[in-house]
């Protein structure tokens, strides 16, 4: 989370290329490795509790951009698994649409 544009203020091709590479291991760790769903979901319980004890708008920044990896690289495991109900069904799809709305309703901290 520390290495976000947010928090630097700058927004290179590095984390582009970081944020991409990312996404596309996320997927071929879908495809290949069954389990891996629940892994995921800990890494995303895990960074939605360090949002919460940051209170920065950077936080949520950074957050955002997990949860819209992690989506992307579900939906897109998804289509190439031809539509795995257990995939899309999984409890990993639910945290991560119920987190994006706490995310967007809740209001940001004032400081």
């Amino acid at each position: 989370l520390l290495t976000h544009p947010a928090f630097s203020g700058q927004n290179t091709w590095e984390f582009l290329r970081w944020r991409w590479a990312f996404r596309i291991l996320t997927v071929l760790c879908i495809l290949l490795w069954q389990f891996s769903a629940f892994a995921f979901l800990l890494q995303v319980s895990a960074a939605f509790l360090c949002t919460l004890l940051a209170c920065h708008n950077s936080a949520r920044a950074a957050m955002m951009e997990l949860l819209n990896s992690q989506l992307l690289a579900v939906l897109v495991a998804a289509g190439l698994l031809f539509g795995n109900e257990l995939l899309v069904q999984h409890l990993l799809v639910t945290q991560l649409v119920a987190i994006k709305l706490v995310l967007s309703l809740r209001k940001a901290p004032s400081r």
